[in-house]
């Protein structure tokens, strides 16, 4: 249960990182 957790946190981690960096880089351009 433990590692299933953490690996549900990292992925979370790594998902919003790579949906905010796109959004973050669109918002300055626009």
């Amino acid at each position: 249960m433990m590692v299933l957790h953490f690996l549900t946190r990292y992925w979370s981690h790594w998902y919003t990182s790579k949906i905010q960096l796109p959004l973050i880089n669109w918002l300055e351009v626009a």
